[in-house]
């Protein structure tokens, strides 16, 4: 399995007619197998066919709005493990999530950020920032294919890898997931949002 993270900072002046500060933070993460061959997670062999939850389901058995659900559970679960409060939905989160989840789903597991900076100023949650009213937002991506396309193992990789784990642990208040399915691939990202500095 190989993992790309990647963390930034950026502060910007958003959206671009008011003067309200965006933070942006990024992390990606894929989660595949690198060769044909390698063998089955273990949650997945612990697993009988009949008592596999959602979580333990590969893409092709389930519905990407069930993937989504079960990675939203699985992130809550883990903030909830520290203390922090479940994240709620947010439909502006969900626009730029699906809509990033779509167009790296087109790349087969080349995945990356892009200019996440520049790309979150179309974001609709920063977009109905107020002047006085800061936005910060983060995003994680994920890959993965076969059993690494379990909500639990994408869930699972962002929880080993330092930049996704704090963006997942940061004290954010909305968020929105979105599995795009291509083949028996899943392309997941997760955007987060939060009104205030802390």
């Amino acid at each position: 399995m190989q993992d790309l993270t990647t963390t930034s900072l950026h502060r910007f002046r958003g959206p671009i007619t008011r003067r309200a500060f965006v933070a942006a933070l990024g992390a990606a993460a894929l989660a595949m197998p690198l060769a044909h061959g390698l063998s089955t997670p273990a949650s997945a062999q612990s697993q009988t066919v009949s008592a596999i939850s959602d979580f333990d389901r590969q893409i092709t058995s389930m519905s990407p709005e069930r993937h989504r659900v079960a990675v939203t559970q699985l992130i809550d679960r883990e903030r909830a493990k520290r203390g922090l409060k479940p994240l709620l939905p947010s439909a502006q989160l969900e626009r730029s999530a699906r809509s990033w989840a779509n167009i790296m789903s087109r790349y087969d597991g080349d995945i990356h950020h892009g200019d996440f900076a520049k790309r979150t100023l179309r974001f609709p949650f920063v977009m109905a920032a107020k002047p006085d009213a800061p936005r910060y937002v983060g995003e994680n991506i994920g890959f993965g294919s076969s059993w690494y396309s379990t909500p639990r193992e994408i869930v699972e990789t962002w929880m080993n890898s330092s930049g996704h784990r704090a963006n997942i642990l940061r004290k954010w208040r909305y968020g929105a997931v979105w599995s795009s399915r291509s083949g028996d691939t899943v392309t997941v990202v997760h955007h987060f949002g939060r009104t205030n500095r802390r």
